[in-house]
């Protein structure tokens, strides 16, 4: 009897050690694993890190645009992105603003670094992400600006399209800038305006070269719509519409038109890293042509000249 209760005795201080030992490392692994940090606005710490990556990354890209090109225009659109962007966090109803210093800017609008995890929270979040083309993204009616990590374009290209887009944010709450409507012509209008601001940026990046070679297939088009009868530069072009279906049709497919293009461009700030990379300087160059031949050819006034380059463009990105 006295053996069976030392062995049941035995067998209650195996298990309670076994247990001892069990919350032990329990408490070891808790104490050792990493634990997610929080900053003082209840925000994960790895996660405001990983967008402080994306909008520093995109602010350099920009910055070198700035340095490189000189442009008052670039410098001050630069300036005020710095000035009054707003760090905000995708939620599933809307955003939360990631304040910094309590302190709120003039002109605030608000920029989302977008993550892949953000998916999750909404559809739109979700929506946003996958669209390829676009690094950046200014969204006019709710005014953010939104990023992605860049993987897929050359620096130099990235700094463009991030600068196209806060040339768009400035233009539309800066009050020094003339306001144009909220209206399908008044986008069309700042598309155009904005656009004007690149090709002025990507001709001062890639030297006299770049514009020659503007002008050169410029006039290679004009030959062709003189040979076709439309006679660009006379009289007769202010009742005969310039024919961009046609200029399209023979040469957006054309190879030997886009062969000493796609060397010259391809070149500038390094070799294209995607297909967006590479569609984004063939897009540039194309609508910079097309501006060129309006400038040149359309008649009126310059104002009647930019209201068709605004109404090409727009038709341009409908297609």
């Amino acid at each position: 009897m006295a053996k069976a209760k030392k062995r049941q005795k035995a067998r209650e201080q195996k298990s309670s050690l076994k247990y001892y030992f069990t919350f032990l490392a329990l408490i070891l692994i808790f104490l050792l694993s990493p634990q997610e940090e929080y900053d003082q606005w209840g925000f994960r710490v790895s996660e405001i890190r990983q967008r402080e990556k994306i909008l520093n990354s995109s602010l350099n890209y920009a910055r070198t645009i700035v340095e490189a090109t000189q442009d008052q225009q670039a410098l001050e659109v630069y300036n005020f992105f710095a000035a009054n962007a707003r760090m905000a966090i995708p939620r599933e109803g809307g955003v939360v603003i990631h304040e910094t210093d309590g302190q709120i800017p003039e002109h605030p609008f608000e920029v989302i670094a977008l993550l892949e995890a953000d998916c999750k929270q909404h559809s739109a979040w979700a929506e946003l992400y996958s669209l390829e083309m676009v690094l950046a993204l200014f969204n006019s009616q709710f005014r953010f600006l939104a990023l992605r990590d860049n993987t897929t374009t050359q620096p130099l290209w990235a700094g463009l399209i991030i600068l196209h887009e806060m040339n768009h944010a400035r233009n539309l709450l800066d009050p020094k800038v003339e306001q144009l409507p909220q209206t399908q012509q008044g986008y069309c209008l700042e598309e155009t305006r904005t656009h004007k601001f690149m090709a002025r940026l990507v001709n001062k990046l890639a030297g006299r070269g770049y514009r020659e070679l503007i002008l050169l297939k410029v006039n290679e088009v004009a030959l062709w719509l003189k040979e076709q009868g439309f006679q660009p530069g006379s009289t007769i072009i202010s009742h005969t519409p310039i024919p961009y279906d046609s200029i399209n049709f023979e040469f957006w497919n054309n190879k030997s038109f886009w062969a000493g293009v796609e060397d010259f461009i391809y070149q500038i700030g390094g070799p294209p890293l995607s297909l967006e990379d590479k569609a984004a300087r063939q897009n540039l160059f194309w609508i910079e042509l097309h501006f060129e031949l309006i400038q040149r050819y359309y008649p009126g006034s310059q104002k009647d000249k930019d209201a068709e380059m605004a109404c090409w463009l727009c038709q341009y990105f409908q297609e």
